[in-house]
């Protein structure tokens, strides 16, 4: 999918622009623009024993997130254009063009659209919707509906807070094989990773702030398979 591609060239360069940049707020204190959802990568122990199927568990999480929000992160270096409580930001990177919608709705909450257009020869998006979502005001926290490619067919979806100490949730639930990832990531670099397939838990990782860990695998009846740890 070539929108893929074109998320992780710029993924690097947002991650460290993000910190650089801060939004301007054109419309005046009384029509304040929501902020944009912020983008989270979620980290994986500080070990290099952790385990291969959490790494590749934790990559995949990523990546079904990055690329909708590679389109977000540039948008935070734009200005919107307000009408009363909707607010768009127009994003174009090499042969593609998003618009990102929000919506402020009577519950101090934001609804969000993003729609694609453009053509590469080989890929030709026509007003597709990637996903939507609502998030709260800040963007700290929130849900995003994701869709198949040139589809109306949802595909996942994706709940995540940031708290007031930095600790950071994440939930991906894919439905087309039935599975569910939760995530935890805390400033100490401690965190934890929990799948499960059609309600069962599968595999559970949990590690601390050095990067030290254990894990436990089981079937899909529940039956516990392996476990093990690193340092």
């Amino acid at each position: 999918m070539k929108i893929t591609s074109l998320g992780a060239l710029v993924l690097s360069a947002l991650l460290f622009g993000m910190g650089c940049f801060n939004k301007d707020n054109p419309v005046g204190d009384e029509e304040v623009a929501p902020n944009i959802p912020q983008l989270i990568i979620f980290r994986g122990p500080d070990s290099p024993n952790a385990p291969q199927e959490l790494g590749t568990s934790l990559g995949l999480f990523n990546g079904k997130t990055a690329t909708a929000f590679n389109y977000l992160s540039l948008a935070n270096l734009l200005s919107p254009e307000a009408d009363e409580n909707k607010f768009s930001w127009e994003v174009t990177y090499g042969q593609f063009n998003a618009l990102i919608e929000a919506r402020k709705i009577a519950n101090g909450t934001v609804d969000w659209t993003l729609t694609l257009n453009g053509s590469d020869g080989t890929v030709t998006y026509n007003n597709w919707v990637a996903m939507r979502g609502n998030s709260d005001m800040d963007g700290a926290s929130g849900t995003w509906r994701f869709f198949a490619e040139n589809s109306a067919t949802e595909m996942a979806q994706f709940t995540w807070e940031i708290d007031d100490n930095e600790q950071r949730f994440g939930t991906l639930n894919l439905n087309d094989v039935s599975r569910l990832y939760d995530v935890m990531n805390h400033p100490s670099k401690s965190g934890s990773l929990e799948v499960k397939e059609n309600g069962v838990k599968v595999y559970q990782a949990i590690w601390d702030a050095s990067g030290a860990g254990s894990w436990t695998a089981w079937d899909t009846q529940g039956n516990m398979l392996d476990s093990g740890s690193w340092n």
